[in-house]
This record gives C-alpha cells, structure tokens and sequence, in this order.
C-alpha cells in the first residue's frame, strides 16, 4: 500500500474525516497516523483545523503527578524528623541537605497543607521560620503561635 500524497501549504487534508472516524472509535492519534500511514502531526494537525472537534485529554495524569509529587515532600519531611533524632554532626548536614531538597520540590509542587502540630513538629525537626513559610505557605506570625501552642507537647 502506498503512502498518501504530501500536502501542500493550507490544503485541507482529504483523510480528515476518516481521521475523525478513527479516533471516534477510539483510538489514538497515534494509531490513527499507523492506520492510515501518516506522521501524527499530520493528523494533529487535521484535528486543529477540523471546526467543533476537541481532543480527548489526560487530566487526570497532572494530578496525579502532583499528587505523587507531594507525597514524595511529606516523605521528606518525614526524613527530616527522623534525622533530627540522632544529633551527630554527621546527621546535621544530612538534614540540611533534605530541607534544601524539601524547598526545591515545594518551589515546584507548591506548598504542603498542614495542622498547627505538624508545623511545631517541622520546627522542632530544624525547620526555621523562613523554611516553614516557604515549604507550607505558613505566615511567620501564624508559625510562631503553632509552635507556641504546642510548646509544652
């Protein structure tokens, strides 16, 4: 079987309806350019020019990579506690390694919702005040009544 002709500039593509045909099927818009032996920016871009014609998306894929993302800094933050315990000099600068690596990904993920405990817990961890407003969005002032609040805990 032969390929189809090339396009020329702004031609409307004759396979366009049976691209849509494909992909109604549900396929996707990789299999439709191998069933009909053409690049997949050319059928993408038959879809662009197609009026009324939306592409399926992946939302879900974002959010779940957000998601894991945040996990992966409320584990960190659980190293950082854990590190705290043995006060070595050797554990210090693993510690404020894993802070650093803790802000990074909150610069990219955006900042961990927590409780007032967990706040106090941050700071006890070795979190500062500037630490804990940047990874929790945590104003000073509310960070310093958290810490206050469960001083004696």
């Amino acid at each position: 079987m032969s390929r189809p002709a090339r396009l020329k500039p702004n031609q409307p593509d004759p396979l366009s309806d049976a691209f849509a045909a494909s992909y109604e099927e549900g396929l996707t818009l990789d299999a439709v350019a191998q069933r009909h032996h053409v690049c997949r920016e050319r059928v993408r871009r038959a879809f662009s020019k197609r009026r009324g014609f939306s592409l399926r998306m992946r939302r879900d894929d974002n959010a779940r990579c957000m998601a894991r993302a945040a996990d992966q800094a409320h584990a960190m933050l659980d190293e950082v506690r854990a590190r705290r315990v043995d006060p070595s000099p050797r554990f210090a600068i693993g510690t404020s390694t894993a802070i650093h690596i803790l802000r990074a990904r909150c610069r990219i993920v955006g900042p961990l919702c927590v409780d007032s405990p967990t706040i106090a817990a941050a700071h006890a961890a070795g979190l500062t005040l500037d630490d804990i407003h940047e990874v929790f969005a945590v104003p000073p002032v509310e960070a310093v009544r958290a810490i206050a609040a469960h001083a004696g805990r």
